[in-house]
């Protein structure tokens, strides 16, 4: 392996020799931790900042070290959206943005990232706040705070009137007792959601029945958990760890089109039945479809694709390269694949040509960078990146997006490039669309088509047929 942890929590990598040991560090579908040294500032290739969403939670964050933000309004409720293209970025952002808001002056993160814990393709949100439940603890034991019994009693209640009288979960009590060694307080309870937890992997018999069990006393469930994070509070705050709580939850975005709905729309009421201050990964294609979604929260943040060109119709003049983008997609690449493994070396010649063709055919899309340059690796046929074995790569990439397409979509696309930024139809069509990553969001909010789906000869027909459509007959 090329990495390792260190005794600081920073990520210590080798520079790559060869493409192998490039191939190593091309994992796509992996989020980078805040101390990583392949992670690259992307904010001057789509404007991106998170000013506005500080402000939301209360923070003035307008010193230039994290270490001096203060918090200035401390709010007792706060529902947040942080959404974008699957693959853009979003787990790696939340993930500096915890680092950057859990310090004593400010917050106490509460991180959840549901695709370790959860099965995201049945995922809804009884699972979800029983996670929570069982991270809370885990962080408070973390923290070092004694919590005190009477304000763990609503949740032991609850626990003891709804769950244990189920029939088909009266064995959890005694197996969860035996395994706290029946010491009560914060061992039993924690054990108590641990097992509840647990019990709602994918192979579960009892999946549905703690399910049943929670959305049938949610309401109780639900003001037990709130008078127990009011308490964690206090206690962090007398303490001076923090000054409040943050929930962070991340692979909400990774829902599919209908239970992203669900989760994020149907059971909203739901979700803001627990006080506190939240912020929640979230579909790009579900905010940007339904405006009834991006009413039931009070911040929508925004991570968009990269914009290395500005819209323009595909037959006509090409817009000038966004030189701030460029280079940083070519940090983002070279900090994968050193300068002296592409052909040519384009420090020593100058010759960026291969290295920009891997920037510009992933339309800003981070993770699609990365899986070029893993496709380009398994096409090349010697020791470096060349031009055939990118251009192969873009080929491949173009051949999955070429299967996820039905023939009407290829018309919709070409409507989309070839109008202005204002033209954004919101449709189901469009919904799918977005959410496969045919087509993009960019930095001001328009859309365009991924540039390897411009590749298509589907899409060059649409492009033709449209084409000759609006020009007059002679």
């Amino acid at each position: 392996m090329n990495e390792r942890q260190s005794g600081r929590g920073e990520v210590v990598r080798k520079v790559p020799r060869d493409l192998w040991e490039v191939s190593a560090q091309l994992k796509y579908n992996e989020p980078l931790e805040p101390m990583d040294p392949l992670w690259e500032d992307t904010s001057p290739g789509r404007d991106l900042g998170y000013d506005r969403m500080y402000k939301s939670l209360g923070v003035d964050a307008s010193a230039s070290d994290p270490k001096d933000w203060i918090l200035r309004a401390e709010h007792s409720r706060h529902y947040g959206a942080f959404r974008g293209h699957r693959g853009s970025g979003k787990s790696t952002e939340l993930r500096r943005i915890r680092e950057r808001l859990h310090r004593p002056a400010l917050f106490h993160v509460v991180f959840l990232d549901v695709l370790e814990v959860l099965d995201v393709n049945n995922l809804q949100y009884p699972d979800l706040f029983l996670a929570l439940a069982t991270r809370l603890f885990g962080t408070v034991k973390e923290a070092g705070v004694e919590l005190e019994e009477v304000y763990l009693q609503p949740l032991v209640q609850w626990f003891q009137e709804r769950v244990v009288v189920s029939q088909r979960l009266k064995e959890f009590k005694a197996g969860i007792e035996a395994g706290a060694e029946a010491k009560g307080g914060v061992p039993l309870i924690a054990s108590m959601f641990a097992k509840l937890s647990a019990s709602l992997v994918a192979s579960s018999q009892e999946k549905e029945e703690v399910r049943v069990v929670l959305k049938s006393s949610f309401r109780d469930f639900a003001r037990a958990f709130n008078v127990l994070a009011a308490h964690v509070k206090a206690r962090l705050q007398t303490a001076g760890k923090a000054r409040s709580l943050l929930f962070i939850i991340d692979g909400t975005d990774r829902l599919d089109r209908d239970d992203s709905r669900a989760f994020f729309f149907d059971d909203v009421h739901q979700l803001q039945q627990l006080d506190g201050l939240f912020v929640y990964g979230m579909p790009i294609a579900l905010v940007a479809t339904d405006g009834n979604v991006s009413l039931a929260f009070d911040h929508v943040t925004k991570v968009p694709s990269l914009k290395l060109r500005d819209k323009h119709d595909p037959r006509g003049p090409i817009p000038p390269i966004e030189e701030p983008c460029m280079r940083v997609l070519r940090n983002i690449i070279l900090k994968r694949a050193p300068a002296p493994l592409f052909d040519p070396d384009p420090v020593v010649t100058g010759d960026w040509g291969t290295v920009d063709r891997l920037a510009e055919m992933c339309g800003g899309h981070l993770r699609d960078l990365v899986r070029l340059m893993d496709y380009a690796f398994q096409c090349a046929t010697g020791d470096r990146f060349d031009r055939r074995s990118v251009d192969l790569a873009v080929s491949k990439l173009a051949t999955d997006y070429k299967r996820i397409l039905e023939p009407e979509d290829f018309g919709l696309l070409v409507e989309i490039d070839r109008a202005g930024k204002g033209h954004v139809p919101s449709s189901e069509r469009t919904r799918k669309l977005l959410f496969n990553l045919a087509l993009l969001e960019y930095n001001d909010f328009w859309w365009q088509s991924h540039p390897v789906v411009r590749t298509l000869p589907a899409y060059q027909e649409a492009l033709a047929k449209a084409a000759a459509q609006r020009t007059p007959a002679p």
